[in-house]
């Protein structure tokens, strides 16, 4: 018996070797790529152009869009500082009211007088009429009597002018037919001139005592500093010649202060005449900001004298040429020519105002015609004033 006859002998695995693809499975698998390929839609030249404008469209409105939204951006900002800017200006003008109304408040004084400007009023009360000219010698010798007894008994007390000895000084006698000397005070910060030389050269004859208050480069309100004592023995015959310097004009100032100062100085003296001289300018174009200055002063403290009326008031400018005769031409301001035409027109003024009877009966703190007669005489014209310097 064959022992291997029930057994089955199996052949041996034959192991599998990567075959090469032939041609006919290369040209089956292309078939089928190609058949995949085939299988996606043509599209046709007409929907591919409607595809590509449709692409464009789309870009170009997002272009847009991104173009609005910027420009949206922008005005936002835009109104924003719009916004920023008028609330600045809101409450710059709420400052600026509020500064106007304290100054409409504290610096100007309600108006004393309705009557017509630069009229002599009567001494007793403030009247808007003029006096008369055709009152009777009886009526103005009463009004004449109070105001020299009163002069009478001041000169009794005190002979001497401001601390100064006055020569040949003589009281007033009781039947009226002389006249007492008149004492004129000038109250400067003048260094550059010779001011009292000057003054006196001008007031030669034996009715004038004058003395000259300097203080040096001083401002106006240490000017007016206790003026109401040094005046204490003037009279309504008497003058003080209060004449501004250039101290304060030399950087910008709150001249609205400097008036009402000035204006609260000079109420106080009602016993005697003061005159204040406006600051001159100056020549030469480099000076055209301190003319400006003293222009703007000038304008101020004319309106502020015109409405209260507490001094009489004498534009140092009308009188003057605005050439190198008058002033000096290394510095420009005003030379010993200048002063002596300005002090020989307030002279003038101030012997008009004594030979006219009608005028002497003025309260001393009212800005009488005659004060102003250059002023009010001054040829019209409409040249600028800076058109003129050399």
């Amino acid at each position: 018996m064959n022992f291997f006859g029930n057994i089955t002998i199996r052949k041996p695995r034959r192991t599998q070797s990567e075959t090469q693809v032939t041609d006919d499975e290369s040209s089956t698998s292309k078939n089928t790529i190609d058949v995949s390929t085939n299988s996606m839609p043509e599209l046709t030249d007409e929907e591919d152009e409607e595809k590509n404008s449709s692409k464009t469209e789309i870009e170009r409105l997002t272009n847009e869009l991104k173009i609005a939204h910027n420009e949206i951006a922008n005005l936002n900002l835009e109104n924003e500082k719009l916004k920023k800017e008028i609330d600045g200006l809101q409450k710059k003008q709420n400052l600026c009211k509020k500064i106007t109304d304290s100054l409409k408040n504290d610096c100007v004084t309600p108006k004393k007088n309705k009557g017509k400007f630069l009229k002599s009023q009567p001494s007793s009360q403030y009247s808007p009429k003029p006096c008369s000219s055709r009152e009777s010698a009886e009526e103005k010798n009463s009004k004449l009597t109070k105001p020299r007894a009163n002069s009478q008994e001041k000169n009794a007390q005190s002979k001497s002018c401001l601390g100064i000895k006055l020569p040949n000084q003589t009281s007033i006698p009781t039947s009226g037919n002389s006249t007492q000397k008149i004492k004129i005070c000038l109250l400067t910060c003048n260094t550059k001139n010779a001011v009292l030389d000057i003054a006196e050269s001008i007031f030669t004859n034996n009715d004038y005592n004058i003395c000259h208050f300097l203080t040096p480069y001083a401002g106006i309100k240490d000017q007016l500093n206790g003026l109401n004592e040094k005046l204490s023995s003037f009279t309504k015959n008497d003058f003080c010649i209060v004449m501004i310097g250039e101290e304060e004009f030399t950087k910008t100032n709150n001249y609205h202060d400097l008036i009402a100062h000035i204006r609260d100085e000079l109420e106080k003296i009602v016993h005697t005449n003061v005159i204040i001289c406006t600051p001159t300018f100056k020549i030469g174009q480099h000076h055209n900001v301190f003319n400006w200055r003293v222009e703007l002063f000038n304008h101020l403290l004319y309106s502020d004298v015109l409405k209260n009326e507490y001094a009489y008031l004498w534009d140092s400018n009308t009188t003057i040429s605005y050439d190198y005769n008058m002033f000096t031409r290394r510095y420009g301001h005003l030379n010993n020519r200048g002063l002596r035409n300005i002090l020989s027109c307030i002279h003038q003024q101030i012997e008009l105002r004594e030979n006219k009877e009608e005028l002497t009966v003025g309260t001393p703190n009212k800005i009488e015609e005659t004060m102003n007669h250059y002023i009010n005489n001054v040829n019209e014209t409409t040249e600028d004033f800076f058109s003129r310097v050399a």
